[in-house]
């Protein structure tokens, strides 16, 4: 059951890092706004956005097996997941895994480490331009 705030249903952000660290950080930022899910890996991400419907993604790159960009290809080829934001959240500051990232769908791309209000922001403008 998805949490409320204020009587409306709080929108759903999966977050996909292989570090629990960066989850649990992310997770602090995010849950009193959000619903936050997680997942570890490529392949959970990718099952949790098709059961979930998520309303934005963030996505780490660098993970082992499948990597954020590969996720976030078959995100973008699957009619059912095609239309969930995704936000791009790494450590690749070159200007060159920007322009990947937005090559391949992204809305956004935050560089770690992270600075907690322009997270809060990003999403909140994310989720407003994408409803």
């Amino acid at each position: 059951m998805e949490k409320e705030k204020s009587g409306a249903t709080m929108p759903t952000i999966l977050v996909v890092d292989d570090q629990t660290a960066n989850i649990e950080i992310l997770h602090c930022i995010l849950q009193e706004e959000y619903r936050v899910v997680f997942a570890t890996n490529g392949q959970d991400a990718l099952k949790l956005a098709k059961e979930q419907k998520p309303d934005l993604i963030l996505l780490d790159v660098v993970m082992p097996g499948m990597d954020g960009y590969q996720v976030c290809s078959v995100l973008q080829a699957d009619p059912v997941t095609n239309g969930i934001p995704v936000i791009f959240v790494t450590s690749l500051n070159d200007m060159k895994y920007q322009a990947t990232g937005f090559s391949m769908g992204a809305v956004e791309y935050i560089v770690k480490p992270i600075d907690p209000d322009s997270v809060l922001d990003i999403v909140q403008q994310c989720l407003e331009k994408h409803q």
